[in-house]
């Protein structure tokens, strides 16, 4: 299994995120190479780490976009209960705070099932769970959502740093796919 760590500043869409193995060692960390900052959203460029290889990549010109990931899930989150894609199908208790769990009644097919549970009086996730069908396999999921203050120290967990004895790769030698990182070569 594998744990993956994302963070985004919702002003400004920036974000990072970092691939961990079973064990908990960093493989793969993608993320805005000049990040915003509390008296400006932009950010430029891309930052890709490499762990298995023990490089890194900065990519200046990426036409102002951080990662190639949709990273619209809070807003769509809303859309899709305004949509009815969402409903709700009760409650649970999750570290003694009663949340909403929201389902899809209609999941498409390569979703067993999903569910989120948000904060009653924000619809702000707090956690999320399912199966996902790859080839076949369901692989299980779980995350979970903490909002932080929108602070200088906090924006700076957005770009990923780079870990010492990393050497510099140069960006047009070749894209760089977090998949081949996956600690099986």
């Amino acid at each position: 299994s594998r744990v993956t760590e994302f963070w985004t500043d919702e002003t400004s869409d920036a974000t990072r995120i970092l691939s961990r193995d079973a064990q908990g060692d960093p493989l793969w960390d993608v993320g805005p190479l000049a990040g915003p900052t509390v008296e400006s959203p932009s950010h430029s460029g891309q930052r890709a780490v490499n762990y298995c290889a023990r490089e890194y990549v900065d990519h200046r010109d990426t036409g102002g976009a951080s990662t190639d990931i949709d990273v619209d899930g809070l807003r769509q989150l809303r859309d899709d209960i305004a949509a009815g894609e969402l409903v709700e199908d009760g409650t649970e208790v999750v570290d003694g705070r009663e949340l909403i769990r929201l389902i899809r009644p209609d999941a498409d097919a390569g979703v067993d099932l999903v569910v989120t549970l948000v904060d009653p009086d924000t619809y702000l996730p707090v956690r999320a769970r399912g199966t996902i069908r790859h080839g076949g396999v369901g692989e299980t999921f779980s995350q979970t959502y903490e909002f932080l203050p929108r602070t200088p120290e906090n924006l700076l967990l957005v770009s990923p740093p780079i870990p010492d004895g990393f050497r510099q790769a140069h960006p047009d030698r070749g894209g760089f796919d977090p998949a081949s990182c996956d600690g099986s070569t």
